[in-house]
Order: structure tokens, then sequence, then C-alpha cells
């Protein structure tokens, strides 16, 4: 799916997700908002919604992406694997 949209630059990667579906967040101490719901979807406990930055698995949150460029932003609901996860 292609939503491509524009967003002012030093806006985070959720503040331009936000603008395209209805997302729910809960943030974490020392580890930022991570994504529980989209468009009312919640995974179930095996799931969850992966955050993909510019076609690579993200090594933070999403609200800590600052967008100052062209970015590329995919969340794809995804089995849980801890090895993908540092």
């Amino acid at each position: 799916m292609d939503n491509a949209i524009s967003i002012e630059k030093g806006k985070n990667a959720l503040e331009a997700v936000k603008q395209t579906a209805d997302v729910k967040t809960k943030t974490y101490i020392g580890m930022g908002s991570l994504i529980t719901a989209i468009n009312g979807l919640q995974p179930d406990t095996e799931h969850y919604w992966a955050l993909y930055v510019d076609g690579k698995y993200a090594d933070k949150s999403i609200d800590a992406y600052i967008i100052d460029k062209d970015t590329s932003i995919e969340i794809k609901l995804e089995k849980i694997d801890f090895s993908k996860m540092g």
C-alpha cells in the first residue's frame, strides 16, 4: 500500500503515520512509543506491529525517528521473533 504524505521536516514518524490511520500507542520509559493498534486492529499475543524505516527493521521506537528527508515507513503485522529484537 502506497500512502505517500507530506509532513513538515522535524516531525517524528509517529506523527506522520497518524495522518493516514487511527494509531494507538503505549509509551514505555526508556523505550519510547510502540504501536498497539491501527484502525482498531490489535495483534494477538503472538504478533506485533513491526516497524520498518527505509526498508530496514527499526532499531528504535517510531516516535524516535525524526523526518528530515524523504523516508519510507512501513508497519507490518508480524509474528513475534525475539531474534529480530535488540
